[in-house]
């Protein structure tokens, strides 16, 4: 019965150990995650100011042909 109570022990020791790693391995995947998902919301926001900024550009660039073409 002793060797039985040691060596459930030990599973269990064992059992806890493999548990605590796990868990650190799921908290550090969401913290990358969490780090990959800000990283990403600012590269969108990136782009979409380069879209716009691009859009500004084209519009006025459309504005001034269309100038210079009533003046032909």
């Amino acid at each position: 019965i002793q060797t039985l109570d040691r060596q459930n022990r030990g599973q269990l020791s064992e059992l806890k150990l493999k548990l605590t790693r796990r868990v650190r391995e799921v908290e550090s995947l969401s913290e990358k995650l969490q780090q990959k998902r800000a990283m990403h919301k600012r590269e969108k926001e990136k782009w979409r100011s380069t879209e716009k900024d691009l859009e500004f550009v084209k519009q006025n660039t459309e504005d001034q042909m269309k100038a210079e073409n009533r003046i032909l």
